[in-house]
């Protein structure tokens, strides 16, 4: 049971005057952030991704070129990029490098003629 000071104090706590200097607006306007979904993944990254998940599934990647699944049956076109691939792969590797250099002597001596 709540006496009549503790009635009279709680009533002076009232919120409910306004203070003079303070204004009050009532309006409020609250506006919910529309719902946004994420963009779907550009097709280079699908790509990528998609090749990523292909060599951890195949495996360690064959060393030759010619050791790649399916390289005798792919078409002209399939084996130019294989080779292109390995190529590119390969630049930072000195041994490849010698590779090259030794198999372009080659192709001269057998280009004039000179094969012993």
């Amino acid at each position: 049971m709540v006496d009549q000071s503790t009635q009279t104090f709680l009533q002076t706590l009232s919120f409910s005057k306004e203070v003079p200097s303070q204004k009050t607006s009532a309006h409020c306007t609250v506006v919910d952030p529309a719902p946004t979904s994420p963009e779907p993944p550009r097709a280079e990254f699908l790509k990528v991704l998609e090749n990523l998940v292909t060599n951890i599934k195949n495996g360690p990647t064959p060393k030759e070129v010619w050791e790649k699944p399916g390289y005798l049956e792919a078409g002209d076109e399939s084996r130019i990029a294989l080779v292109n691939d390995f190529i590119c792969e390969n630049l930072g590797n000195p041994e490849f490098l010698q590779l090259c250099q030794d198999t372009e002597f080659s192709w001269r001596r057998i280009g004039l003629g000179l094969s012993k």
